[in-house]
């Protein structure tokens, strides 16, 4: 693995931090997101953060992810909406449901 100690990988499998697949011959074989999340992990390292700081970075980073493309698609719905709302001639009076109990109208 490049820019990172060979030990660091096998430190992380015996923590349980990443657990790569295993050859026949018993070798570690790491995915390229593992291998990204350890690169990652030792960042944060040489940045003073300890394994447990590391780890929550990287679960917040996740969690990012999976809002980010959560919202894109909420926003995507949203769009294609619109636009069979917008359709000349198409009456869309009480398809669309009232404001919803206890949000803002």
């Amino acid at each position: 693995m490049p820019q990172i100690p060979q030990a660091l990988p096998r430190r992380l499998d015996e923590l349980a931090e990443v657990c790569p697949a295993r050859s026949a011959g018993g070798q570690r074989r790491c995915s390229r997101r593992q291998i990204s999340g350890v690169l990652r992990a030792w960042a944060l390292a040489g940045q003073g953060l300890t394994l447990r700081g590391a780890r929550q970075v990287l679960a917040l980073e996740d969690q990012i992810r999976q809002l980010e493309a959560s919202l894109a698609a909420a926003r995507a719905e949203v769009a294609r909406l619109r636009a069979s709302w917008r359709r000349p001639g198409q009456d869309m009076t009480g398809c669309l449901p009232g404001p919803m109990e206890g949000g803002s109208p």
